[in-house]
């Protein structure tokens, strides 16, 4: 958090109500017990002696005097770290004088001369005692008080928390929550005869609350007006661009207008096939970056486009990045819209959902608001965008299934990852027919087809693809039991005919009633742990595009597509052999850049440096000692956090299976591609090498090269119109040891390394793919010579004359 966020009045108001309610809570808990406990002592017998009966209220006294400093510090404790955290004169002053306030406040209103006359305490705490209800619900209203005022700010403005910081967020939501649990853990039980029995009834709440989930997710109550206005807009827009609702003709479709473009161009017929790599906010900055540098490096980038698919954060860059292009026209404004986007603090409002919305729920159950942290986070995308980009940017709230492009000739066929826990397999959710790839799941696909995900938008199914368990709740899936009954009873069923027959062929009877109720279809999360990568819609694109070849068809007009030609279906087939398909993979993980490992001496540990020594190996990189310090290190919890760190292995081992084996696969086309890695560690490693004076530049590129099969040492050389991505690439002052950017947080610094280093990537993936083509044009013309040779030397067969079908 900045610091000038303190000079908002909003922040220091904020301030100083959530530690007056905390401290106010806090202190009226304190009082309940005291006066639970002075009676207890005033029930003694009336012939003890008077030392006795003093020191009984000066015992309570010495316990009020724990319980004050306990209220006073779980209030003032959190001020005090968001002051030094921030840095700022003017937070520690608040906090200074928030603390001075409490103090005159406890003395003034608690203590009052009873201090040091015991009888007094205890008469005072026997006039508590008789009034410990009327204190208990003082406390659940004043812990109540600042998380209504909190929800109800989330739901008006889901992207007010941006203010705060997500550290003010924690810590605010954390001591009002403190507040809460006093209240309901400790203030209402002691209103009681038997308080620890009387504690079970909150916590009898919460488990219930627990373990009852609903079936399947509801539409956010937060996107209802905007969903349902952008539905009604696109319906009847007749200006909207299409893919075609099944992946294979979408292909072929794509195929087709890259062969004609480069006719029309002299140029070479190709199709790029994006995946982009989880990790994040910044994943998503590197991915929307790298798309908006490459549209100045490579020519009609954004209309040769073929898929696009992402996990996780690089579901939103690849969606901000459309959304960016059907914004503006101009470059420049395209990558600022990118940047004022993703530098915004999107991880407050999800803070602040959990905190002030999902953990009450708890407590309250159904009567609190209905909305969760994934609602608000979705509606902070949709209204920072229109902050941003326009009241009339609204690709982000538009249904994802047949998904609607203004400004785009040839649109792409877009896919967001996510993992189908039940079932385990990938379950990819884009604007075409929803369904999983690979194995036998034509039973489940087709439910799909009837279920909630066809009525998805754009930024629910983000969201979906980047669900982290614990972080955000799972999205569960469901269908309708009458849509289950009239699947199941249709031809695509797996159903037996006579079983079919006796449910009406899927046809409810008239005047049957409908069947009520839904059923739970899938649940999903992030769609990194099934593959990081992203390149599992892309292989699969790829083996669709090479193998799956439908019957020739006559011309057709495609309909409701006017700006198309008529195009026949042979021809689509035939552009399908001819177009190279170059895969641009977005790898976002710094952690293997080569960085300087300046000082490793001091810093290492002895087992590392003796090990170091014995080996007579200086390391070349920071990566290489931490990953020796990692097996050195001891492990005292290993039974505990193997589990974790097997999933997070096999995630990062499979994504690079994905990756190595992509290659193997390009080149069982008929025309050379390309692969190219668009690496953060490759282009960061590329910038360090170039100031690194103890290591020579190819030693250094050699030790970091661990960035993809086809990571290359290449000079952009003379490229025609980029010379401004040239002067963008060109990372000034970088330090040899920077600070590396985190998934979950970028700072200022972070996006301008970014920045420079998306430029060196489009200008490193263009000179590849020039190459590329190159070959396309030897390998084209070589062809065409053995043609030319063929049809010289061997006759024609005389073959029958093939009819065309019906």
């Amino acid at each position: 958090m900045s610091a000038s966020a303190w000079y908002s009045w909003s922040t220091v108001v904020a301030v100083a109500l959530a530690f007056a309610a905390t401290l106010s809570a806090c202190l009226l808990t304190s009082l309940v017990v005291l006066s639970w406990r002075g009676g207890k002592g005033q029930a003694a017998p009336k012939n003890d002696s008077s030392a006795a009966s003093v020191s009984q209220p000066a015992d309570v006294r010495g316990l009020a005097t724990l319980h004050i400093v306990w209220a006073f510090v779980l209030s003032s404790l959190p001020i005090l770290l968001v002051a030094w955290r921030a840095s700022s004169f003017v937070a520690l002053v608040v906090a200074a004088l928030l603390g001075i306030c409490g103090f005159m406040v406890l003395k003034a209103l608690v203590l009052r001369r009873a201090w040091g006359d015991p009888l007094a305490w205890s008469a005072r705490l026997e006039r508590l005692r008789t009034r410990r209800l009327f204190l208990a619900v003082g406390v659940v209203a004043l812990a109540s008080a600042p998380l209504l005022f909190g929800a109800f700010m989330l739901i008006g403005a889901p992207e007010s928390a941006m203010n705060l910081g997500p550290i003010f967020v924690t810590l605010l939501g954390l001591s009002t929550l403190s507040s809460l649990f006093a209240a309901l853990f400790i203030a209402l039980p002691y209103c009681t005869p038997s308080p620890r029995l009387a504690a079970l009834v909150p916590l009898a709440l919460v488990v219930a609350n627990v373990v009852y989930q609903p079936l399947a997710d509801a539409e956010n109550p937060l996107l209802k007006k905007a969903t349902a206005s952008t539905v009604e807009k696109y319906e009847s827009d007749g200006k909207c661009v299409h893919v075609q609702r099944s992946l294979v003709r979408a292909l072929q479709d794509q195929a087709d207008d890259a062969v004609q473009d480069s006719k029309r161009s002299e140029g070479v017929p190709a199709m790029f096939f994006v995946s982009a790599e989880g990790g994040g906010i910044r994943a998503a900055y590197w991915t929307a970056m790298g798309l908006a540098n490459l549209e100045e490096t490579i020519p009609n980038f954004e209309d040769r486009i073929a898929t696009m698919s992402g996990v996780s954060g690089g579901s939103l860059g690849i969606a901000t990045w459309l959304a960016a292009v059907e914004a503006t026209d101009s470059l420049i404004e395209r990558r600022s819209l990118i940047h004022r986007f993703l530098s915004s603090d999107l991880l407050s409002p999800a803070i602040a959902g959990l905190l002030f919305l999902d953990t009450p729920r708890l407590f309250f159950g159904p009567l609190w608001f209905s909305a969760r942290r994934d609602d608000v986070f979705e509606a902070t995308i949709v209204n920072r965008w229109r902050q941003i980009a326009g009241a009339d940017a609204d690709l982000f709230a538009r249904p994802l299934v047949n998904l609607c492009f203004k400004r785009m000739k040839h649109p792409p066929t877009v896919y967001f990852g996510a993992t189908e826990v039940l079932m385990g397999a990938f379950a990819p959710m884009g604007n075409t027919n929803f369904g999983m790839p690979g194995g036998d799941r034509k039973f489940v696909n087709g439910l799909l087809r009837q279920s909630d995900l066809i009525r998805t938008n754009v930024v629910h199914s983000v969201v979906m693809s980047a669900r982290f368990p614990f972080l955000s709740p799972t999205a569960d899936v469901a269908v309708s039991l009458e849509n289950v009954h009239d699947y199941l009873a249709t031809d695509q069923a797996p159903l037996p005919r006579w079983i079919r027959v006796k449910m009406n062929d899927g046809k409810t009877p008239e005047g049957f009633p409908t069947i009520p109720g839904s059923a739970r279809l899938g649940m999903l999360v992030d769609g990194g742990y099934f593959d990081n990568s992203g390149l599992t819609m892309t292989r699969y694109a790829l083996n669709i595009l090479g193998q799956h070849v439908p019957e020739p068809r006559p011309a057709v007009v495609v309909a409701n597509e006017p700006q198309r030609r008529k195009r026949t279906f042979n021809a689509a087939f035939e552009a399908r052999s001819q177009v190279a398909t170059h895969v641009l993979h977005f790898s976002n993980d710094p952690t293997s850049a080569c960085v300087d490992p300046a000082g490793w001496e001091s810093t290492a540990s002895s087992d590392v440096r003796e090990a170091l020594d014995r080996a007579k190996f200086r390391p070349r990189c920071r990566f290489e000692v931490d990953e020796l310090e990692a097996l050195f290190r001891p492990r005292w919890l290993s039974w505990v956090s193997s589990p974790v760190e097997t999933i997070l292995a096999v995630r990062a081992g499979h994504a690079a299976h994905e990756l190595n084996a992509m290659e193997p696969q390009l080149l069982t086309r008929l025309y050379p591609s390309a692969l190219f890695n668009y690496s953060l560690a490759g282009e960061l490693t590329r910038q360090l090498c170039k100031g690194r004076n103890s290591l020579r530049t190819d030693e250094c590129l050699s030790a970091g090269g661990q960035y993809g099969p086809t990571w290359r040492i290449r000079a952009s050389g003379d490229l025609p119109g980029a010379d401004a991505v040239k002067a963008r690439a060109e990372c000034k002052n970088l330090s040899q040891s920077p600070p590396l950017p985190l998934g979950w947080a970028l700072h200022s610094d972070d996006t301008v390394l970014m920045q420079c280093l998306s430029a060196s990537g489009a200008l490193s993936a263009r000179v590849q793919i020039a190459e590329a083509e190159e070959n396309y044009r030897f390998v084209a013309a070589s062809n065409k010579v053995e043609q030319v040779a063929d049809a010289a030397s061997v006759p024609a067969p005389d073959l029958p004359r093939r009819r065309r079908p019906r």
